[in-house]
């Protein structure tokens, strides 16, 4: 029940504060300039103005500069932190604006030496601006109170470790009645210090022991895991991390000394209910950078699915006529935080041979009598894999990361390789860095499956928009030579 609520009322990636705020800089900034565009007309005694021709530069000079001098003077009120705009402080916000119309003042004033700038139009705009910031922040306010109250804003939290230590900080986030986190449940490593009481009588929910918490995390929307030892348990700590390396969510350690509290945050310090907590790891792709990869993601997908639509059709049809079967292939693999998905490929085996991947599966091998004669092209070249362009436009899939794997392939290599499942801490790719190093292709070894992980696991720590765009353009050269494709 637990992971089913976090699951509707769960945070979407993307929405944080460093988006948030970039989002009301780029707010304040365009109402600004609209205030300054609808106050033009009033230079002019004929009511239809072109704004191109004769808004000239003295005037843009002006907007720019007051644009730059409200979002810094904003940004020093701390304006574009979610809690203040969900308040509404129009105190900060006026002295913040009137500062900022008084420099905008004294700039006109400087320019009108040499050029001369309209009182009418300038008092019109720092007018007209106050009204426009204003009305957007108050519109922002709203929106994030209605997401707050709807569990949009909210960091859901797991406390993990030793049960006595966990509990006591959980007792502390119940007190604390924090609005912006939500206790989602308390799960221990088996060597508790104190007995767990009964669940039904905690004021917050307890989970279970590590197991229960590995089967609780594939199903639920965690944002943040927060691990509590005592002193000294560097062996438990190190196990707990190991585990949590491939969660894809934000790990804090708390230190179990009740009397540290942490008013201000420093780089790489969280507080939860007045505690300090050391951030271990981030979130893969968050705020800003979930943004981007989206966007790349969505675009690149759509244009390629354009672009490429009369070959995919081509190819449909030589499947088709090659052998008897449908043209797609449906295959089941895990993807992002190990959920099963549906993969879509080209068929490229006798449809009878073809397998789903959620039992006991065979890897295609060199000169694999399965393959049909299309088949065999169509792996060499990767063509096959163009329809999971669908599957990126879905949004089960991205253009780049860690190539998916049947379901039963994945449950072997899970078993054999300790930081296999961190893999799923972003979503599956149709190309990746471990594909455009070589390793793509039948893993028939161990050694072969460790050496892709550890690319992938690298790709997630680096993610950046460069790297994709550099595995994009090798990914082309790759193709071209149909190594290890068969």
């Amino acid at each position: 029940m637990v992971a089913l609520v976090s699951l509707l009322s769960a945070r979407p990636q993307w929405l944080g504060e460093p988006v948030l705020g970039g989002l009301l800089r780029v707010g304040d900034g365009g109402l600004l300039a609209a205030a300054a565009v609808l106050a033009h007309p009033s230079l002019y005694d004929r009511a239809e103005v072109s704004f191109w021709t004769e808004f000239y530069w003295p005037e843009l000079f002006l907007v720019l500069l007051g644009q730059l001098l409200l979002m810094l003077l904003f940004t020093a009120a701390e304006l574009y932190a979610p809690a203040r705009v969900q308040h509404r402080p129009r105190r900060r916000f006026l002295v913040a604006y009137g500062l900022t119309a008084a420099g905008v003042v004294g700039l006109a004033l400087l320019v009108s030496l040499e050029y001369p700038v309209s009182r009418l139009w300038l008092g019109l705009w720092l007018l007209l601006g106050a009204g426009f910031v204003f009305a957007g922040r108050a519109s922002m306010a709203a929106a994030l109170r209605w997401w707050s109250r709807s569990g949009r804003m909210v960091r859901n939290t797991v406390i993990v470790g030793d049960y006595g230590v966990a509990r006591g900080l959980a007792e502390k986030m119940v007190a604390a009645g924090d609005p912006t986190v939500r206790l989602l449940g308390v799960f221990h490593d088996g060597r508790p210090d104190h007995e767990p009481a009964d669940g039904g009588t905690s004021p917050f929910p307890t989970g279970g022991t590590r197991e229960d918490f590995l089967a609780f995390v594939r199903s639920a929307a965690v944002d943040e895991v927060v691990v509590a030892l005592p002193w000294h348990a560097d062996e438990r700590l190190s196990d707990w991390l190991g585990v949590l390396r491939n969660v894809p969510a934000e790990v804090l350690v708390c230190p179990p000394v009740g009397a540290i509290r942490a008013p201000d945050p420093a780089a790489g310090v969280a507080v939860l209910a007045g505690r300090p907590l050391l951030r271990i790891a981030a979130r893969p792709l968050d705020g800003w950078s979930y943004v981007i990869k989206l966007a790349e993601d969505r675009l690149l997908a759509a244009v390629l699915v354009t672009a490429l639509a009369p070959l995919m059709l081509l190819i449909a049809v030589a499947v088709r006529l090659d052998s008897p079967g449908p043209v797609l292939f449906r295959q089941k693999r895990n993807g992002f935080n190990n959920k099963v998905i549906e993969v879509l490929k080209f068929r490229t085996m006798a449809a009878a041979t073809c397998q789903a991947g959620d039992g006991a599966f065979d890897q295609a091998r060199r000169d694999d009598p399965r393959i049909t004669r299309v088949g065999r092209f169509l792996r060499r070249t990767s063509l096959d894999e163009l329809p999971q362009l669908f599957n990126v436009l879905g949004g089960s899939m991205s253009l780049i990361g860690p190539r998916p794997h049947a379901v039963a392939h994945n449950a072997q290599f899970e078993r054999v390789i300790n930081a296999y499942l961190g893999r799923h801490r972003v979503k599956p790719g149709i190309t990746g860095w471990a594909q455009v190093n070589g390793h793509r292709g039948e893993t028939d070894t161990r050694e072969k499956m460790e050496l892709r992980v550890q690319h992938d696991l690298y790709y997630i720590e680096n993610w950046s928009l460069a790297l994709d765009l550099e595995i994009l353009v090798r990914t082309f050269g790759v193709l071209v030579s149909c190594r290890n494709a068969y």
